[in-house]
């Protein structure tokens, strides 16, 4: 899917090579639906697309879902929403992030410059920095309840599955929300979008079943 809204309800997808590829700018909806053969990912998406699945079964592929690049610097990262999605029996993992080399690189040196700034940051706008705390804290407490709520039910190896996707797209989102408002300090842009990271969470995993993928319910792979 190149561009446009592509929609499909009740379907069935027998794939031989990827299942469905949601590029940049595309958006995608798939509900009541079955996927399954790919010898790819059944379902890839491309940073700046939107991805809706629902109430499907993605299965017997190599990777259930691929999320592409987070850290791409002209598209903004995707927006995924996946509720109540049986994803099973793929061989590697039932949802794979993809993500650069130089992620791990780009957090530490942000936590550098992070202490490195903070005198600089209390003199010049302290405000600033306190509704970065509050925005980080709320962002935190939002993952926090959502996962409580669903930590409730007796579906544990689904809530871990969800919860552990969630944790790790918050961190990178909050990463990324981090490094774009120190470019648009470099810009010389001193007041950046305050709700920049409520933004970034962009994500709605609930409900989803991770069954007997071969490695496992959440994985990562760098390039």
């Amino acid at each position: 899917i190149h561009r446009g809204k592509t929609t499909l309800e009740n379907c069935v997808l027998q794939c031989e090579t990827t299942g469905v590829t949601v590029r940049t700018s595309a958006e995608f909806l798939m509900k009541n639906s079955d996927l399954y053969g790919a010898k790819g990912a059944g379902i890839e998406i491309y940073p700046g697309s939107m991805c809706t699945l629902s109430d499907n079964g993605i299965h017997h592929c190599r990777d259930g879902v691929l999320i592409k690049d987070f850290l791409d610097e002209h598209y903004d990262i995707p927006k995924i929403s996946m509720v109540n999605n049986i994803i099973h029996n793929n061989e590697g993992y039932g949802v794979v992030l993809v993500k650069p080399t130089i992620f791990s690189d780009l957090q530490e040196n942000a936590q550098d410059e992070t202490e490195e700034n903070k005198a600089l940051k209390i003199q010049t706008s302290g405000e600033t920095d306190a509704t970065e705390r509050v925005d980080l804290e709320e962002l935190i407490q939002c993952a926090t309840d959502k996962m409580e709520l669903y930590a409730r039910s007796d579906l544990s190896d689904q809530v871990e599955g969800n919860c552990e996707i969630v944790n790790e797209l918050v961190a990178i989102s909050t990463q990324k929300g981090q490094m774009k408002k120190k470019r648009l300090s470099e810009l010389g842009i001193t007041q950046a979008d305050d709700n920049l990271m409520s933004q970034e969470i962009f994500v709605g995993i609930v409900g989803n079943q991770f069954k007997w993928n071969g490695k496992g319910s959440f994985g990562t792979f760098l390039f």
